[in-house]
């Protein structure tokens, strides 16, 4: 379900619709996400692109903005150049995401996107566990943001001397504490590595991961290989 043709998809989507038009359907209506400067915990601004004027003007009508210029990959693109093609509606909305962790699934984003949807289609759908799925979700990207800017400012910082000439002041070399016993067993520790592989492959479980590692109270322990997942992404 979360995969997409690589191989001939125009004509995938083409054939999708013919399906479609064949079941009565009007209008498509797909949804993406918008990588901004967003912070995890403002509420994401949703952006409609059409296939029509008038599918425009519904959608300003619930204060959702036309996109510009930019491009949407993907079958959430595809399936509306094939649906203008034909002479078919279509649109998309577009839920704004934070753009260091675009490979991160939100549900905050989700529930905007699909709350927009509700109202101009004229159906009610529950967005509870969106919302409650959100709020783990915001915590872990919020701590992550904050950890990546400290470090990246730390970087700056010492860049700025390195540049300027500054040498910095000769100290006696101190010796680093041994780090505390996090008492954590094998099998504990072989579940984490296991969660790192998962999320090196896939980023969308490094929320999974965060949360495994606060549970086991070790994630200051793992921070700087965590904040590495997003530094990459």
């Amino acid at each position: 379900g979360e995969a997409q043709p690589t191989y001939r998809s125009l004509k995938y989507a083409r054939e999708l619709l013919t399906a479609a038009q064949s079941l009565g359907v009007e209008r498509i209506v797909t949804f993406a996400s918008l990588a901004s400067g967003i912070h995890p915990s403002e509420h994401p601004k949703v952006t409609g692109i059409a296939t029509s004027p008038t599918l425009l003007e519904e959608c300003a009508r619930v204060e959702v903005s036309a996109g510009s210029d930019g491009k949407i990959g993907g079958l959430n693109g595809l399936i509306l150049g094939a649906a203008a093609e034909s002479g078919m509606d279509g649109m998309c909305l577009l839920a704004e995401i934070p753009y260091f962790a675009i490979q991160v699934p939100n549900p905050k984003a989700a529930r905007a996107a699909l709350s927009v949807f509700c109202v101009l289609a004229g159906v009610d759908v529950s967005l509870e566990a969106l919302s409650r799925d959100a709020e783990k979700v915001d915590r872990a990207l919020t701590e992550a943001l904050e950890k990546l800017q400290a470090r990246e400012a730390a970087e700056a910082e010492e860049g700025g001397e390195e540049k300027e000439g500054v040498e910095p002041e000769a100290k006696e070399p101190e010796e680093k504490p041994a780090p505390e016993p996090t008492g954590l067993d094998d099998a504990a520790r072989k579940r984490i590595e296991r969660l790192f592989d998962d999320a090196r492959k896939d980023p969308s479980k490094a929320v999974a991961l965060k949360q495994e590692l606060d549970r086991f109270g070790v994630f200051p322990e793992y921070e700087g290989r965590f904040l590495d997942l997003f530094r990459r992404g």
